[in-house]
């Protein structure tokens, strides 16, 4: 199986381009990925610079004048994440950060290039199902940002086909462990027929709270 996979080149059709837009894009989409996996590890320590950034760092010069409610929105979702205490929230503010993006490069017809890569190989041990979860995270988290389609049934079908036991998780009987690795799994399965932006923003949030917990329990033994 092939993927698609965002890169940090965003361009906008309607509006002239100039190095410090791109530049600022760039960063954008960096500073919110590093939210994004520290949420997936459970590390709500880890978000805080990136959040930080994202809420307070200006806009440059050029920034066209529409986009300014998406900008004005996304400040406020990475003061939330940044301020909570609680995973959940922050997963949910986290997902929908990736929907405004997603809304703001469709409304505005913000093209994105996209590399075609190889997914990483199925397997059955921890380490490999691990690595494909990751894997589809990630993709699901481009297929909003791009918005991309092809990036985010790539990811869902990654995620339904690599479900993890709590045995794999723990090393032994988890029943909390087992919950929260097969609800990955059915997450995944759900992903595949959601259409919907907001259905798939609501999804992508509840998946990122079940990896953090999942994660979050796993660091604490």
């Amino acid at each position: 199986m092939r993927y698609l996979v965002l890169t940090f080149c965003l361009v906008a059709v309607a509006v002239a381009q100039d190095e410090s837009l791109e530049d600022h894009m760039l960063e954008h989409f960096a500073r919110a990925t590093q939210v994004q996996s520290a949420v997936v590890a459970g590390d709500l320590d880890g978000v805080d610079v990136h959040a930080e950034w994202l809420a307070e760092h200006p806009s440059p010069d050029g920034l066209p004048e529409g986009w300014q409610p998406y900008v004005k929105r996304m400040r406020e979702l990475a003061w939330e994440v940044k301020n909570t205490r609680s995973l959940t929230v922050a997963a949910g503010a986290t997902a929908d950060m990736a929907g405004v993006c997603g809304d703001c490069h469709r409304n505005f017809e913000v093209k994105t290039w996209l590399d075609v890569t190889t997914e990483p190989p199925a397997g059955t041990s921890l380490s490999s199902r691990m690595g494909r979860h990751q894997w589809a995270a990630d993709r699901l988290w481009e297929g909003l940002i791009g918005p991309s389609d092809d990036a985010w049934y790539a990811g869902s079908e990654a995620l339904a086909e690599a479900p993890l036991t709590a045995r794999q998780v723990l090393g032994e009987d988890e029943v909390s462990a087992d919950y929260l690795a097969d609800r990955v799994h059915t997450l995944g399965r759900e992903a595949r027929k959601t259409a919907n932006d907001q259905s798939r923003v609501r999804l992508y949030g509840q998946l990122l709270s079940t990896c953090a917990e999942c994660h979050s329990l796993y660091r604490n033994r």
